[in-house]
């Protein structure tokens, strides 16, 4: 009677998909595998900030921050880029209005699970910006025409010599350095201060659209609360309709206008004039 021969057991390790109904549940198992592998060897994916803004006097001022992506080299670092917009704003209260905008004011960041050093600031040092404005020249432009008279027996013919003035206007674009930014705080709560450059203008008014600094996150959940901060004499009043009796001087006027403003409306200055938080999970 011949022996039968038993078959022998493969080391090798088969890559071909098991027969009939075993062939889906291979399908999916090798295609997590190959997926896994995947995502490994991928880079840490950038994280995701949700956004909550406030701006309680959005024409006075406007401010907004925003991850700046593909800008960062590491999934360890992120770029924020900050817009800031001052202008003038026009504030009802009782009996008329008040027309008011700002001459400094601090943005303040307080960074949780992160930080942002002062080689990762941008205007670190005290930097003067470049607001664009336009601006309108007038020209005094005198025009004047000739003349001469004759005369003849049927009467006198005359062409009379003019001359005068007029004001032209032309309005053009213009760079005008009117804000001084610097840098101050902790790693943990970097802050920068805006400030006019010169008194020659009576408040902020221009667009700041650039790059503020990197931040480095040292984990998560990470988040960034943003706020704008100013004090009493940082708002300035350049116009009032309908309060004061108008043979009250200046000087009068002046004082009581802040008094009043910051009487009616002053709590809304406080703690922050504007603000934005960012969250990670």
């Amino acid at each position: 009677m011949g022996l039968k021969s038993i078959p022998q057991k493969s080391s090798a390790i088969s890559l071909l998909p098991p027969q009939n109904t075993d062939l889906i549940l291979y399908t999916l198992k090798y295609s997590d595998i190959i997926g896994l592998f995947k995502t490994e060897c991928k880079m840490q994916p950038y994280p995701e900030f949700q956004k909550y803004k406030e701006d309680r006097f959005s024409d006075c001022l406007f401010l907004d921050l925003k991850v700046a992506e593909g800008e960062s080299q590491s999934s360890k670092e992120v770029s924020l880029h900050l817009t800031l917009n001052f202008n003038e704003q026009w504030e009802e209260v009782p009996l008329g209005k008040v027309k008011f905008g700002l001459r400094g004011g601090d943005l303040r960041l307080f960074l949780t699970n992160g930080r942002a050093p002062y080689k990762l600031r941008s205007m670190a040092s005290k930097l003067d910006l470049t607001f664009v404005k336009e601006v309108t020249l007038l020209n005094n432009i005198e025009v004047s025409s000739g003349g001469d008279a004759s005369f003849s027996s049927e009467g006198v013919t005359a062409q009379v010599s003019t001359s005068g003035k007029r004001l032209l206007g032309k309005t053009e674009t213009s760079e005008i350095k009117t804000c001084q930014v610097s840098s101050k705080g902790s790693l943990e709560e970097p802050a920068w201060t805006f400030r006019l450059k010169s008194l020659d203008n009576e408040t902020l008014i221009g667009l700041i659209d650039r790059h503020l600094c990197y931040m480095e996150i040292l984990g998560f959940p990470s988040k960034l609360e943003a706020i704008f901060q100013v004090s009493r004499r940082d708002v300035w009043i350049t116009d009032t309709e309908g309060i004061w009796p108008q043979n009250i001087s200046s000087n009068k006027r002046a004082i009581l206008e802040r008094e009043l403003l910051f009487y009616l409306i002053g709590s809304r200055f406080q703690p922050y004039l504007s603000r934005v938080t960012l969250n990670s999970d």
